[in-house]
């Protein structure tokens, strides 16, 4: 064989050999990828981000009063409670067929916490699983923007398991994410009102409890339900002694 053979021999044979070590040290992420293609897709829900709700005007017609699991807050609308069996839901009837539910937080388990205890802090950021609000937000964060072959393994598992937990959470298809704060509460409203006909918001009070309220309306009704409407109740609610 030729010098010049022997050359370009060595240099496949060096190719060969670094991509052979690349897929090996990658071998985390190509399994991932290709054992989870929905996740690296372009689902548009996996690659929506918190963005500050910037409209906080709020509706401020006469409403009704709303006390449930420790909570307290207002709604722009006459209404009363709907029995509900159980103690885990409590769910408030309104005028025009609109609806608020609200979850029982006491039964709510403390995934943060349970990730703590289980070590996964160091996979996910101590700051991801610090409490139930900071692991909702890098959830909620999280996009499969970062991920591809050059990605480290140990950030690839940490997307695909927070990607894993915000494809579980989508919401009746919608794609806006909005933070939300009043008083000691902080958030996230899931849901645009002027787009879809339901909108959940996930608030988090000083002690790291958290209380998810649904609104919704019957889409087949001409009942609108409006951006002021959830601010009342963003503005409004607050925590009691009895929690």
């Amino acid at each position: 064989m030729s010098t010049v053979g022997k050359k370009i021999c060595f240099s496949v044979s060096i190719l060969v050999l670094a991509l052979v070590t690349f897929a090996y040290h990658q071998r985390v992420t190509i399994s991932m990828m290709y054992a989870n293609p929905e996740l690296t897709g372009n689902d548009p829900w996996l690659h929506a981000v918190p963005r500050p709700l910037l409209d906080l005007r709020a509706t401020d017609d006469p409403g009704t009063q709303i006390k449930a699991f420790g909570f307290e807050f207002e709604v722009p609308w006459k209404g009363s409670e709907t029995p509900v069996r159980g103690e885990f839901i409590k769910r408030f009837s309104f005028e025009e067929d609109r609806v608020v539910a609200l979850w029982n937080p006491s039964t709510d388990p403390n995934f943060a916490a349970l990730l703590r205890s289980e070590g996964l802090s160091r996979i996910l950021g101590r700051d991801a699983v610090n409490s139930r609000y900071s692991l909702e937000a890098a959830t909620l964060n999280a996009t499969p923007h970062p991920i591809n072959l050059f990605t480290p393994p140990s950030e690839s598992i940490r997307q695909f398991i927070l990607l894993t937990q915000k494809s579980a959470e989508e919401h009746r298809g919608t794609v806006d994410i909005l933070s939300v704060a009043s008083h000691d509460l902080r958030g996230f409203q899931i849901g645009d009102p002027a787009r879809v006909s339901s909108v959940l918001l996930l608030l988090f009070d000083k002690s790291d409890d958290e209380l998810e309220v649904l609104v919704f309306k019957n889409p087949k009704t001409k009942s609108r339900i409006t951006q002021g409407d959830v601010n009342r109740i963003i503005q409004t609610i607050h925590s009691t002694s009895s929690h």
